[in-house]
C-alpha cells in the first residue's frame, strides 16, 4: 500500500473512530450522569484488572490504525464511556437506583430470569441466569446496532440459556413395626410376659431427586448414595427411614450456548472480555465475588488470544520444532516434553499473556525472565531456550523425576520442598496430570509426512466417506460446496489436502469454523481447495503441504448443522465472498455420492 493511501486510510478511520466514540458517550452519558454520580468514585476505586486488560488489548489493536494523537483523543472518551457503562451495568444488575423505563425493563428481565426455573425447588435456583450477566451483556450490546432492542436480547438469552433439568425416582421409604406383648401363666401358677416385634411393613415414598443439569455455563452430575437409618423407638412402635444424600457432584465448565449466542451477534474476542469485565466488576461492587471462567474457558476451547484465534493442535508445533530442537539438543530435555509444556502454558501462541503476567510460548514470568537471561518473552527462540533451560534445571534438582519437575515449574520449588511433593494446588495438580499426556500426544506428531498416499490424478479424496448434499442450489440459495458427514463414525476421522500446495488461509470463521486454504497450481492452472468445520488446524498459513498430508479432524465448528466436512474447489483464482470462482468439486475430485443425496449427479 502507497503511503498517502495508507494516510488516507487513517484520517477516515480516525474521523470514524472520534464520532463513533462520541456518539456513545453521549448516548449513555446522558442517562447515567445524574446516577454516575453517586457510585462514580466507587466504581473507579474497585475497577479492575480485567476491564483494563481488555480495553488496552483493543486500542493497542487500533494504534497502528487511527494513530497515537487520535488515539490519545478516543483514550480519554472510551475511559469515560466505559465506567459509565459499567456503573449502568451495576445498577441495572441489581434493579438499584432505576426509574420509569429503566425500572420497567428490569422488572422484565427478573420476571423472564424467573420463569426459567421453579422458584419454588430450592436445587434449582442455583442454576438461575444471574441478573449481572443479562445487564452485562445488554452494555456491549449498546456498543453496537444490536444494542436498540433489550427485550429481545432478554427473551433469546433466557431462553437459549435456560436450564435443563433432569430428575431421577428415589424411594425414600419407611419402615415400620410394632410390639406385642402377651402374658402366660405357668403350671405352679406364675405368669410371665413375653415381647416381640411384628413382621416389617414398609411405606414407599417416591421423591424426585435431581441428577443432571445442563445451564448457562456447564453441565452438573449428581450422584446419590441411600442409607437406612437405625431403628428409632415411640412407645410400641419403631420405625426406620431409608434417605438418599449427596455423594458425588461432578461440575464441568462449558460456556458453549452463551458462546454461540454472543457469535451469532457478531461479538468479537475483545467484546467477550469486556463483558466477562462488566460482570464480574458489576458482582463484587455489589458485594459480591464471583468469576465467570468465560474466557479463560474459550481460550482453552479455541486458543484465542490477544484478539484473534491461533491454531492449538499439531501446526504450532511444526512451526516451532526447529527452535524446540534446538532447545532439546542444548539443554538434553526430550523435544515431546517442551512441545507438552507449550501447549498447556500457551497453546503454541508466542503471544500470549496469562491473568497473572506470565509472557510468550512457555508463560515466563518477568523475575524468571530475566533471571534466564530472556529479554524479550514474546520472541520465541528466547522463551523457549529459557523455558527448556527452567525445566532442564528442575529435573536435575528432582533427579529425573519429572512429575516433580513439572510441578516446580508451576508452582515453584520453594513449594514443592515444603510439600514434600506435588503441592495441593488445583492448578498444578491438573499441569502434572495434563502436561505428561501432551508428552506422549506429541511422540506420535509427524509434521512432513502425508498420512494419505498420493494418486495418480491431480487430486485425491480429502477424507473418507460420501457426499450427502452436493454443489447447487440448496433451501433457496447456491451451496457452494461439497458436505461429507461423519456418518455415525466414533473415531477421529482425518482430513487430507487434495494435492499439493500452499495454505493460504488458516483460520477461525463463526461460519465456516475451523477453516483451511490452500492453493495449488495444476498444470499452470491455479485451483484454490477449502476444507470447512474441522475440530482444529494442524497447518499454518504460508506452509508449503503435500499431497494427503493431514490437515485436521472432521469437526462441528461454526455454523455447522451435525460433524462433517465442507469441501469447496475454486479455478482460476481464490475464494472470494461471492465465491464467484467455485466449480462442482465432483468435476475434478474423485468423490462418491450417498443414495438419494441432493445435487450429488456423477
Amino acid at each position: 500500500m502507497a503511503i498517502h493511501e495508507n494516510q488516507d486510510q487513517k484520517s477516515e478511520a480516525r474521523k470514524a473512530a472520534e464520532h463513533h466514540a462520541k456518539q456513545l458517550a453521549q448516548k449513555k452519558g446522558r442517562s447515567l450522569l445524574k446516577k454516575g454520580i453517586k457510585v462514580g468514585v466507587k466504581a473507579i476505586a474497585k475497577a479492575t484488572a480485567t476491564l483494563v486488560a481488555a480495553l488496552t488489548k483493543l486500542l493497542v489493536s487500533t494504534l497502528a490504525l487511527v494513530g497515537l494523537p487520535t488515539l490519545i483523543i478516543v483514550i480519554g472518551i472510551v475511559i469515560l464511556l466505559i465506567l459509565l457503562m459499567l456503573i449502568s451495568s451495576m445498577l441495572f444488575g441489581t434493579g438499584t437506583d432505576l426509574e420509569g423505563e429503566d425500572q420497567e425493563l428490569y422488572e422484565y428481565m427478573v420476571d423472564q430470569l424467573n420463569s426459567t426455573v421453579d422458584l419454588n425447588k430450592t436445587e434449582q435456583v442455583r442454576y438461575r441466569i444471574p441478573e449481572e450477566l443479562v445487564a452485562s451483556t445488554i452494555q456491549v450490546d449498546a456498543l453496537t446496532d444490536l444494542g436498540n432492542d433489550p427485550r429481545g436480547l432478554i427473551q433469546e438469552l433466557s431462553k437459549e440459556l435456560a436450564p435443563e433439568f433432569t430428575y431421577r425416582k428415589y424411594n425414600e421409604y419407611t419402615e415400620s413395626q410394632t410390639r406385642r406383648c402377651r402374658t402366660r401363666t405357668n403350671d405352679d401358677g406364675s405368669t410371665r410376659r413375653s415381647c416381640s416385634w411384628s413382621s416389617t411393613t414398609r411405606t414407599d415414598n417416591y421423591v424426585d431427586k435431581l441428577v443432571h443439569v445442563n445451564s448457562w455455563n456447564g453441565t452438573s452430575d449428581i450422584e446419590y448414595t441411600g442409607r437406612v437409618s437405625d431403628w428409632k423407638r415411640n412407645g410400641n412402635k419403631r420405625t426406620r427411614k431409608k434417605t438418599y444424600s449427596i455423594s458425588k457432584y461432578d461440575r464441568k465448565e462449558d460456556f458453549t450456548k452463551f458462546d454461540n449466542i454472543l457469535n451469532a451477534r457478531g461479538y468479537e474476542y475483545n467484546d467477550k472480555s469486556l463483558l466477562e469485565g462488566f460482570y464480574e466488576d458489576t458482582v463484587n461492587m455489589n458485594g459480591g465475588s464471583k468469576r465467570l471462567g468465560y474466557i479463560d474457558w474459550l481460550d482453552q476451547q479455541t486458543g484465542w488470544f490477544d484478539g484473534g484465534y491461533w491454531d492449538t493442535s499439531t501446526g504450532g508445533y511444526c512451526e516451532f520444532k526447529p527452535i524446540i530442537d534446538q532447545a532439546s539438543d542444548e539443554h538434553g530435555v526430550e523435544p515431546e516434553l517442551i512441545a507438552g509444556i507449550i501447549q498447556k502454558e500457551s497453546t503454541f501462541n508466542p503471544n500470549a499473556i496469562s491473568h497473572v503476567g506470565a509472557m510468550g510460548l512457555m508463560q515466563l514470568m518477568p523475575a524468571t525472565a530475566e533471571g534466564l537471561g530472556v529479554d524479550n518473552p514474546f520472541d520465541p527462540y528466547q522463551s523457549v531456550m529459557g523455558g527448556t533451560r527452567y525445566i532442564a534445571d528442575m529435573l536435575n534438582q528432582y533427579n529425573g523425576d519429572m512429575v516433580l519437575a513439572l510441578a516446580a515449574y508451576n508452582a515453584g520449588p520453594g513449594n514443592v520442598n515444603k510439600y514434600g511433593g506435588v503441592p495441593p494446588f488445583a492448578e498444578t495438580q491438573d499441569y502434572v496430570a495434563t502436561v505428561p499426556q501432551y508428552y506422549e500426544d506429541f511422540k506420535s506428531v509427524s509434521c512432513d509426512t502425508p498420512i494419505v498416499e498420493s494418486g495418480s490424478g491431480n487430486f485425491i479424496t480429502p477424507t473418507s466417506g460420501s457426499i450427502n448434499s452436493g454443489y447447487g442450489m440448496r433451501s433457496g440459495s447456491m451451496h457452494h460446496g461439497v458436505d461429507i458427514p461423519l456418518a455415525g463414525r466414533t473415531h477421529d476421522v482425518p482430513i487430507v489436502a487434495v494435492a499439493d500446495g500452499t495454505v493460504r488461509r488458516s483460520y477461525y470463521s463463526d461460519t465456516y469454523g475451523h477453516t483451511v486454504m490452500i492453493e495449488h497450481n495444476i498444470e499452470g492452472v491455479i485451483f484454490e481447495s477449502l476444507y470447512a468445520h474441522m475440530t482444529g488446524r494442524a497447518v499454518s498459513e504460508g506452509q508449503k503441504v503435500s499431497q494427503g498430508q493431514f490437515l485436521g479432524n472432521m469437526g462441528n465448528t461454526g455454523r455447522s448443522t451435525g460433524p462433517h466436512l465442507h469441501f469447496e474447489l475454486h479455478k482460476d483464482g481464490h475464494w472470494n465472498i461471492k465465491k464467484s470462482n467455485s466449480v462442482n468439486p465432483l468435476f475434478y475430485v474423485p468423490l462418491e455420492c450417498r443414495a438419494g443425496a441432493r445435487n450429488c449427479n456423477q
